[in-house]
Protein backbone atom coordinates (compact mmCIF):
# COMPACT_ATOMS: atom_id res chain seq x y z
CA UNK A 1 0.00 0.00 0.00
CA UNK A 2 0.83 3.67 -0.11
CA UNK A 3 2.23 4.59 3.27
CA UNK A 4 3.14 8.14 2.29
CA UNK A 5 1.73 10.70 4.70
CA UNK A 6 -1.13 12.86 3.49
CA UNK A 7 0.23 16.36 3.21
CA UNK A 8 -2.09 19.34 3.60
CA UNK A 9 -0.08 22.32 2.44
CA UNK A 10 -2.82 24.86 3.08
CA UNK A 11 -3.21 23.68 6.66
CA UNK A 12 0.56 23.90 7.00
CA UNK A 13 0.48 27.41 5.53
CA UNK A 14 -2.02 28.57 8.13
CA UNK A 15 0.02 26.97 10.94
CA UNK A 16 3.40 28.47 10.09
CA UNK A 17 4.17 31.34 12.43
CA UNK A 18 6.58 34.20 12.72
CA UNK A 19 10.08 33.28 13.83
CA UNK A 20 9.70 29.52 13.41
CA UNK A 21 12.79 27.52 12.56
CA UNK A 22 13.06 25.28 9.50
CA UNK A 23 12.72 22.23 11.75
CA UNK A 24 9.47 23.57 13.23
CA UNK A 25 8.05 24.22 9.76
CA UNK A 26 9.23 20.82 8.54
CA UNK A 27 7.45 19.16 11.45
CA UNK A 28 4.23 21.01 10.57
CA UNK A 29 4.38 20.00 6.89
CA UNK A 30 5.49 16.46 7.72
CA UNK A 31 8.28 16.14 5.17
CA UNK A 32 11.44 17.97 4.16
CA UNK A 33 11.12 20.53 1.38
CA UNK A 34 10.77 18.85 -2.00
CA UNK A 35 10.51 21.71 -4.50
CA UNK A 36 13.86 23.36 -4.14
CA UNK A 37 15.51 26.09 -2.16
CA UNK A 38 16.81 29.56 -2.91
CA UNK A 39 19.76 30.63 -0.78
CA UNK A 40 20.62 34.32 -0.56
CA UNK A 41 22.99 34.01 2.38
CA UNK A 42 21.13 35.32 5.41
CA UNK A 43 17.81 34.73 3.63
CA UNK A 44 16.75 31.27 2.46
CA UNK A 45 13.47 30.16 0.86
CA UNK A 46 12.26 26.56 1.04
CA UNK A 47 9.48 25.23 -1.17
CA UNK A 48 7.12 22.28 -0.81
CA UNK A 49 4.93 21.05 -3.65
CA UNK A 50 2.18 18.46 -3.98
CA UNK A 51 -0.11 17.52 -6.85
CA UNK A 52 2.48 18.26 -9.53
CA UNK A 53 1.09 17.34 -12.92
CA UNK A 54 -2.49 17.24 -11.62
CA UNK A 55 -5.29 19.76 -12.04
CA UNK A 56 -4.63 21.08 -8.52
CA UNK A 57 -0.93 21.56 -7.92
CA UNK A 58 -0.14 23.30 -4.65
CA UNK A 59 3.01 25.02 -3.50
CA UNK A 60 4.07 26.36 -0.12
CA UNK A 61 7.12 28.60 0.16
CA UNK A 62 8.47 29.66 3.54
CA UNK A 63 11.06 32.40 3.73
CA UNK A 64 13.63 32.54 6.51
CA UNK A 65 15.95 35.34 7.57
CA UNK A 66 18.82 34.34 9.83
CA UNK A 67 17.07 31.02 10.45
CA UNK A 68 13.68 32.50 11.48
CA UNK A 69 10.54 32.47 9.35
CA UNK A 70 9.49 35.93 8.18
CA UNK A 71 7.22 35.14 5.24
CA UNK A 72 5.03 32.44 3.74
CA UNK A 73 3.30 31.98 0.39
CA UNK A 74 0.63 29.45 -0.61
CA UNK A 75 -0.21 29.00 -4.28
CA UNK A 76 -2.72 26.84 -6.14
CA UNK A 77 -4.69 27.57 -9.32
CA UNK A 78 -7.12 30.38 -8.60
CA UNK A 79 -5.77 31.10 -5.14
CA UNK A 80 -2.70 32.78 -3.75
CA UNK A 81 -2.16 33.86 -0.18
CA UNK A 82 0.88 35.31 1.50
CA UNK A 83 1.88 36.87 4.75
CA UNK A 84 5.00 38.69 5.90
CA UNK A 85 5.97 39.61 9.41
Amino acid sequence: GDDAPTIDLYSAYTSVGQGMTYKQVRDIVGVDYNAGTQDYGSEVNYAWQIGKGTSKPEMLTVQFRNGAAYGKIYETPGKEEFKYW
